[in-house]
């Protein structure tokens, strides 16, 4: 069976990493028979990345999800990342584990799944940061749009709809004001926010956001010195 695993798999480094891994933690045969039904189905490495994703319990999941908010090859702080799932209300107690051990615990899942790569690893083996690949954010991205958990604003082209924003992630460093207006129009209970590099001119007043639980701006820090934010 591992012989045809591997053949299905069709080179590509990761997806071989994802299969091993998601395998890792089947003790028999007739499961690994089930991930081999299941992630074959249809061919594509979206697919073994989707088997992945599905495997994991509802925690990672939102905790994964989140990493939406975060911009192609970003590398992430591991204590900026945690502090944003605590700040959002994603970690559960465990009894007998502090808050930093359960954190900790999420982080490191996440790792062994390859569902995200660890970087700056020191000397105790802690990843001071971490990546995304770029087809495992593709569709972290795409499964965060599809389930109105994040919204990503790349561009002028961007639409809202119909939907309320929940979180958002503006990584466009020029918006027009009708961009503006119509993300202002549906953010009203928007929990996370993060600009990239957006001009401070373009950031609107943020007073009446009684839901927001995580702001972060990525902005020149000149502009921060010689302006004040309307916030």
């Amino acid at each position: 069976m591992s012989h045809g695993i591997l053949k299905k798999c069709h080179g590509l480094p990761l997806a071989i990493i994802t299969i091993t891994s998601l395998l890792a933690g089947k003790s028999n045969r007739d499961q690994w028979e089930q991930v081999y039904s299941s992630a074959f189905s249809h061919q594509g490495m979206r697919d073994i990345l989707l088997l992945s994703y599905y495997d994991l319990p509802h925690h990672l999941k939102t905790c994964l999800l989140y990493l939406s908010m975060f911009r192609e090859d970003y590398e992430i702080y591991t204590e900026e990342l945690i502090w944003r799932w605590v700040a959002e209300g994603f970690i559960t107690k465990v009894k007998g584990q502090s808050a930093d051990q359960v954190t900790e615990n999420y982080f490191n899942e996440l790792v062994n799944r390859s569902l995200i790569q660890p970087i700056y690893i020191q000397y105790d083996g802690r990843a001071c940061a971490c990546r995304v690949h770029d087809m495992m954010l593709e569709l972290i991205v795409s499964l965060s749009k599809d389930g109105n958990f994040s919204s990503i604003v790349e561009d002028q082209s961007y639409k809202v709809g119909g939907h309320t924003i929940r979180r958002l992630s503006v990584q466009s460093e020029h918006l027009g004001d009708e961009v503006i207006q119509e993300i202002m129009d549906k953010w009203s209970q928007v929990r996370s926010i993060s600009f990239y590099g957006l001009q401070e001119q373009g950031i609107p007043h943020l007073q009446e956001l009684y839901s927001l639980r995580v702001l972060v701006f990525f902005i020149i820090a000149a502009i921060l010195v010689t302006n004040t934010l309307n916030i």
